[in-house]
């Protein structure tokens, strides 16, 4: 029997694992929400995200996206909110290149102060959702 070793922010899990054959410990390393599941992982893809207004419109709009080393297959998600609810949202499945970027439609800045906040998620292929950022302005 090994024993499956996962680190995490908090500390370190020991589990059993039944595997035939195996005679040495494995280990996961993992970080917090915004964290990279591996440091490798971690290195390999940048997000980046965008909360703008549109020249002379008086409209605001979210943009997003990720840049990697190599060529990665995913799903980019972009989420604008105004003064932390959410109105605004785009999906884009990205083909297997090293960037992509999505953005979501405008939406009309009422009078006032709002924060505006666009949130940039990506799913790569094997299922990672490591790559995570954060833009807000005042408008």
């Amino acid at each position: 029997m090994v024993a499956l070793q996962i680190a995490v922010a908090a500390g370190l899990v020991v589990a059993p694992i039944s595997s035939a054959g195996a005679t040495e410990a494995e280990s996961i390393t993992t970080a917090g929400a915004t964290g990279a599941t591996t440091a490798a992982a971690a290195s390999f893809c940048t997000a980046w995200a965008l909360a703008d207004r549109v020249d002379r419109t008086g409209k605001m709009y979210g943009a997003g996206g990720v840049t990697c080393k190599g060529k990665t297959a995913g799903r980019l998600t972009i989420t604008f909110y105004r003064n932390s609810k959410k109105v605004k949202f785009a999906e884009k499945e990205c083909p297997r290149h090293s960037a992509c970027s999505a953005s979501t439609g405008t939406i009309l800045n009422s009078s006032g102060k709002q924060e505006w906040c666009a949130r940039t998620q990506f799913h790569d292929v094997i299922g990672n959702d490591h790559y995570l950022e954060w833009a807000c302005m005042i408008a």
